[in-house]
């Protein structure tokens, strides 16, 4: 073993408080468990982290180092005096202990709790109000046909023999040891030689079932919602299910944040000449929009207030309504004749034209006649009003 200093092994100063060093052991830990580490030398790297930490994390045992220097390494830094498993708890959670360090106090690790994630698909409508959904889940229960011991009888099964109901067995790693699955049982810690006909020794089955759940207003595509015990049903505590929102298009709105962005199309002479319209709105409603005259195809108007709510209800957004212009696709002949003389009066062609005629007489008045109505023709024709 390398006679390697102590505080240099956990890359902590002289000085380091309790905190600091418990801190660099957890992260060197982490770093170097066999395990979790394919680096060479990494067992023999783990051992000397584990002893640099047996010594330095007790006052006395710190002391006599500091002063005297490294003396009989233990043969094993969690016996005799050395780290503890409340310690190992306290240092990496409950969870994590049990990953790594359960074996060396002959625990078996608890079996985690299995979640199930599905993806909620949600109408833009709901997110504005929030309110109640369902989704259909496919997740696994207790078999009925053997209650879950997934044996052939019902009973409940005899433990291994191999790793006597513990569903590990141990290797010896130079101090450590490490459990592994047992590979007579896979792990379950139980003889199930003679399995149960339907799950086939898993002790459950999958059943599809249609799950009620509330979303909040303002939830956005991506988010995750969890609903507590809606998972998988089988060993253990029952698992969480994980909604993963997918909000649905919608063909009157785009959302963008907050914001709703919605086209509105308008013949040319309310924008021209400016007009009060009717909008619909997300909820089934309509309200008023005044378009000024003079309004571009293009143009952004806002109606504050009309859009969506944040997640938490402190912010609303906005309506962008765009302007559109409407085209008629086919025309009569009288029609297209004001389109063109239209045409002409803003080319600056019919002003004279119209003084030619007013000199001319009879045939040409006939053919002025419909440019002196062209604003009220056009109007009509396009679809305002007079």
């Amino acid at each position: 073993m390398s006679q390697e200093d102590y505080y240099q092994v956990l890359g902590v100063t002289r000085d380091a408080d309790a905190d600091e060093i418990k801190k660099a052991y957890r992260k060197m830990a982490l770093q170097h468990h066999p395990d979790r580490s394919s680096e060479p030398g990494a067992e023999d790297r783990f051992k000397l982290i584990n002893e640099a930490y047996a010594v330095l994390s007790e006052p006395e045992r710190r002391k006599r180092y500091d002063r005297y220097g490294r003396g009989e390494a233990p043969s094993n830094p969690f016996e005799g005096g050395g780290v503890s498993q409340s310690d190992l708890q306290d240092i990496f959670g409950h969870d994590m202990f049990n990953e790594l360090f359960a074996s060396l106090f002959g625990q078996r690790a608890r079996p985690p709790r299995r979640d199930v994630e599905v993806t909620l698909e949600l109408p833009l409508a709901l997110v504005l109000t929030g309110g109640a959904s369902s989704v259909r889940v496919r997740r696994k229960v207790t078999c009925a046909t053997c209650k879950g011991h997934g044996t052939k009888d019902g009973r409940p099964p005899q433990p291994c023999g191999t790793c006597r109901g513990t569903g590990q067995v141990r290797v010896q790693r130079g101090f450590l040891v490490i459990a592994q699955p047992c590979p007579a049982c896979q792990g379950r810690g139980v003889d199930l030689r003679v399995p149960c006909g339907a799950c086939y020794g898993a002790g459950g089955t999958q059943e599809e079932v249609t799950v009620e759940v509330t979303t909040p207003a303002g939830v956005e595509t991506g988010q995750v919602l969890r609903v507590a015990g809606e998972g998988d049903q089988v060993g253990g505590a029952a698992g969480d299910l994980y909604l993963r929102v997918q909000v649905l298009p919608h063909e009157r709105f785009e959302r963008e944040g907050l914001d709703l962005h919605h086209t509105l199309e308008l013949p040319f002479p309310k924008l021209a000449l400016g007009a009060s319209v009717s909008v619909p709105t997300l909820e089934g409603r309509e309200v008023r929009l005044k378009v000024p005259a003079g309004s571009q195809p293009g143009q952004v108007l806002k109606l504050r207030g009309k859009g969506l709510p944040s997640l938490q209800g402190r912010a609303v957004g906005d309506m962008l309504v765009t302007l559109e212009v409407v085209v008629p696709k086919a025309m009569t002949a009288a029609e297209r004749e004001l389109v063109v003389a239209l045409d002409a009066l803003q080319a600056g062609e019919g002003a004279g034209e119209g003084a030619g005629g007013g000199a001319g007489g009879g045939a040409g008045g006939a053919r002025r006649a419909p440019l002196g109505g062209v604003r009220g023709w056009l109007i009509r024709l396009l679809g305002g009003a007079a």
